[in-house]
């Protein structure tokens, strides 16, 4: 063959150098460029799955997440057992609000390699969101061993240390804590996160001038970070420096608008100062980066159901409710919104629910016969009322609610019994003596006819 038909001929580039250009353009943000050449490489094998793991990346940074879940989920049909995979696929789902799936995934993919560091991570954080703390302990106890096992100086380890230390800290470990924060320390004096857990520790103990001291060193030695700017304004709040307080928050905002705890600590601020419109701006801000935090949930549904907007507060209730589905009392708080709403049977399923999972839970009980009667559903609110006075039999509240509940029905004397062991006890409890007297004449009435 002459050279200069050798040197006309093309080479068609492989899959593997397709996709190496379509990283470097991911790279340089050309996520289009990038993406065309991913399907080139998926138009000759739909199922590469380096090719579909790539095109994920790209949905995902074009913030299409659920074009990005479609294609991770499509990775796992080829590799179930890709811990990768999975725990990318965990991430996506906690930014698509799907928690409960989140932590699924995530343990799948722990149940594949126990203790995979990003795994454990994302786990690890999702609870600390949802306020499982002492469940989080043990999670970031393995990811820290994991990443050491890897290397020793393995990026993210220092980090990782220090939201351990904090977490332990605040489970009440202040010795691990404290351990740990100055192992960081002793190697790296300026470092933001464990100057700020040092300073949590100090202002537990007492020592709230040290505190300052060591936020203080933070922000100036971090001045891109929030956090120990927003550390100090929560420091400043608790000593009533009103004015510092808030110009720290604000400062902290400004660092990193994109930081989901400094918006919800400036936000909590705001509600102490009063200022509850801009106190609900900065939390649905902190929500909208954060949508696994229970608590930024909580307050925006109270916020909601202080001004009497029960719709809206229905929605952070039920977010509440989805995030940590095994506490009774997010299940009650979700169920009294729905009173409000007069949505009286989806009250009682959420109430039934919570009576099944956690049957020694007095309030489920009793709400569940205040929606029965109002229902008309005088047997099941009957029952469930004596459940309650029975798994709380010194409470008035109960047992008079019990007594009205018997009249209502007709059992007079039956009710009259409640009412004189309330009154035993205090002979001049005015709803007790109110309620058997109105007894006892429609008794004595009964009687005459």
């Amino acid at each position: 063959m002459p050279v200069q038909d050798a040197l006309n001929i093309r080479f068609e580039p492989t899959s593997s150098q397709l996709l190496v250009q379509a990283m470097d353009h991911q790279h340089q943000g050309e996520l289009d460029r990038a993406e065309s050449l991913v399907w080139q490489i998926l138009a000759d094998d739909p199922e590469n799955i380096p090719g579909l793991t790539e095109l994920g990346v790209l949905s995902a940074a074009n913030g299409d997440f659920g074009k990005a879940e479609a294609i991770y989920r499509q990775v796992l049909a080829l590799v179930p057992d890709d811990v990768g995979v999975l725990t990318i696929l965990g991430n996506l789902l906690v930014i698509r609000k799907a928690i409960g799936d989140a932590q699924s995934t995530f343990r799948q993919a722990l149940n594949h390699r126990p203790a995979h560091w990003q795994a454990s991570l994302g786990l690890g954080a999702l609870l600390v969101d949802i306020g499982r703390l002492e469940d989080a302990v043990p999670i970031y106890r393995d990811a820290i061993g994991d990443l050491t096992a890897i290397r020793a100086d393995a990026p993210g380890l220092i980090e990782t240390r220090a939201v351990y230390a904090e977490l332990l800290g605040a489970v009440g470990d202040e010795t691990g804590a404290q351990e740990i924060t100055q192992a960081i320390l002793a190697r790296f004096p300026d470092h933001c996160h464990a100057l700020c857990v040092l300073g949590k520790l100090l202002d537990r103990n007492g020592q709230s001038d040290l505190a300052e001291q060591s936020f203080a060193f933070a922000a100036k030695s971090n001045p891109g970070s929030a956090m120990p700017l927003f550390r100090l304004g929560a420091l400043f709040a608790t000593q009533d420096r009103i004015e510092e307080a808030t110009d720290a928050f604000s400062n902290a905002v400004k660092a990193d608008p994109a930081d989901a705890e400094a918006l919800r600590y400036f936000a909590g601020h705001l509600v102490g100062l009063g200022l509850d419109v801009e106190a609900q701006t900065a939390f649905e801000a902190s929500w909208h980066i954060k949508p696994s935090k229970v608590s930024t949930a909580l307050h925006l549904a109270g916020i909601h159901t202080a001004r009497g907007h029960h719709e809206l507060a229905l929605e952070y209730l039920v977010a509440a409710r989805d995030l940590r589905p095994d506490s009774p009392e997010f299940g009650k708080s979700l169920a009294i919104c729905l009173i409000h709403l007069a949505k009286h049977q989806d009250a009682l399923d959420v109430l039934t629910a919570v009576a099944e999972d956690h049957p020694q839970f007095v309030d489920a009980h009793h709400l569940i016969g205040r929606v029965a009667f109002a229902m008309g559903r005088n047997s099941q609110a009957l029952k469930a009322k004596r459940t309650a006075v029975d798994l709380d039999p010194e409470n008035v509240d109960l047992r008079i609610s019990l007594a009205e509940a018997e009249r209502h029905i007709g059992s007079k004397p039956v009710a009259v019994d409640h009412l004189n062991r309330i009154l035993a006890v205090d002979p001049l409890h005015q709803a007790a003596s109110s309620l058997k007297a109105q007894c006892i004449v429609e008794i004595n009435g009964a009687g005459q006819t």
